[in-house]
């Protein structure tokens, strides 16, 4: 039923009335057939009784419920399809973490299909609506393609424009997660890398470029760290459940068994996806990161337990490292200066709380009783530090030492380099990620 001619025409009426005040008055004539009452307006004789004013009342409130239901379904029509909270726990370690959208990892699911249908026809028409994104405007060009996954609670808002700031490749296409984003670039055999704490994938930029004619590249960037919104890292654990996302996310994709590259923390995960689901890994790189890095600061003798009292207190805290303390850890991470800046850019664009969790995991999580029992096949490429001191031999007897138990490693040291080996040197870094790839 449509309700606005009535509206109109009421509106009308009651400004009528309003300008016209005679117009309400009762009027009595006399005919042959006797007296007959009426009020203007009234379309037939005596239809002013008790029973009509009743009716008419009804009626206006009627029309105006029935205005009130359309608006609220207009304003309702607005919003994206929300999606099922169905909640599933995983323990990490004797840390329960609840996944509330965990079925939606089935993409088969007809729910899970009809979601997304809901949600790209509600995109489509909101993007239809807006003149300057239409299919022949010059704008639509440079449109990348974005699969955006909608927790709920926070949508990623990437721009789709090559402009984007974390965009590295114009005309790739980026792939958004609640805990990451992919952007893709290139063709080939498909290579994943996992850049560390704070790390943008800019890390890897150079070497996208230069594999990028041979291999599909997949840069992934963590949720929360520099620039990427936190989104599902915005609280609780980081390390596990990140790990966890990426590897559902190649089996959905059909991209295992996976080739993986990880940097410090993103090195992490390679090993622990390498522990927990070799299935799904071919063959891992492992850059400067350690099974447990707690002894790094603790000594050998650190163990899980031992380590949460000071995780609890990195989880706690407010405030970032000042300027003076992060200038003094840069020392440690590049050479150049130039390399420290970009560096320094991307932990003060991190979200602290993100940055604050990911390191509580990174110090709690004890890899090395799965150690021996790895049979994918891992390459660990780690600086010898020798900028900053370390004497000639020292990083080999301590890497090596530290990965014995491994069955199938094998070991590169990278001269003159430091945390971030890559941009230090990058023909030794390449020549060793060749050699990985032609295995």
């Amino acid at each position: 039923m449509n309700v606005l001619p009535h509206l109109i025409s009421k509106a009308a009426t009651d400004k009528r009335r309003r300008t016209h005040p005679q117009d309400n008055m009762t009027m009595i004539s006399n005919t042959n057939s006797g007296t007959r009452r009426r009020i203007r307006g009234c379309q037939t004789p005596a239809c002013c009784t008790p029973l009509t004013h009743t009716v008419i009342a009804m009626q206006k409130i009627l029309q105006f419920t029935m205005f009130l239901v359309i608006a609220a379904s207009a304003t309702a029509a607005t919003l994206p399809p929300a999606a099922p909270v169905r909640p599933v726990t995983d323990d990490y370690f004797g840390t329960k973490i609840t996944d509330n959208y965990r079925w939606m990892e089935n993409l088969k699911d007809p729910e899970m299909q009809h979601w997304m249908k809901a949600q790209a026809d509600h995109t489509r028409a909101k993007l239809d609506a807006l003149p300057s994104l239409s299919t022949d405007s010059n704008a639509a060009k440079g449109l990348t393609t974005v699969v955006a996954f909608d927790d709920g609670e926070r949508r990623s808002t990437r721009s789709m424009h090559a402009a984007d700031p974390l965009q590295l490749f114009p005309g790739s296409t980026i792939v958004t997660r609640p805990r990451f984003s992919d952007e893709i670039v290139g063709t080939g055999p498909d290579i994943v890398f996992i850049p560390g704490l704070t790390s943008s994938r800019e890390t890897w930029k150079a070497t996208a470029e230069r594999l990028r004619g041979r291999y599909r590249v997949h840069l992934i960037q963590v949720a929360g760290f520099a620039g990427e919104p936190p989104f599902a890292n915005a609280s609780g654990p980081v390390l596990a459940p990140t790990a966890e996302a990426i590897r559902a996310y190649l089996v959905e994709q059909h991209l295992t068994p996976a080739t993986l590259v990880g940097h410090s923390l993103g090195g992490t995960m390679v090993l622990y996806l390498a522990e927990r689901h070799p299935a799904d890994i071919k063959k891992g790189m492992i850059i400067d990161a350690w099974p447990f890095y707690a002894v790094v600061n603790h000594g050998p003798t650190a163990t899980a337990d031992s380590m949460k009292p000071f995780a609890n207190k990195i989880r706690s805290r407010t405030s970032p490292m000042t300027d003076s303390k992060l200038t003094q850890v840069l020392s440690r991470m590049a050479s150049s200066q130039a390399d420290r800046g970009m560096i320094r850019a991307w932990y003060k664009a991190s979200d602290l709380t993100t940055t604050n969790n990911a390191l509580a995991d990174d110090l709690t999580m004890d890899l090395r009783p799965g150690l021996a029992s790895i049979t994918v096949p891992l390459t660990l490429v780690y600086p010898d530090d020798r900028p900053v001191g370390m004497p000639a031999g020292d990083a080999h007897q301590l890497y090596h030492g530290i990965y014995a138990a491994v069955p199938h490693m094998r070991f590169v040291e990278v001269s003159r380099s430091l945390h971030f080996l890559m941009l230090d040197q990058p023909a030794q870094f390449n020549a060793a990620l060749d050699t990985f790839l032609a295995h």
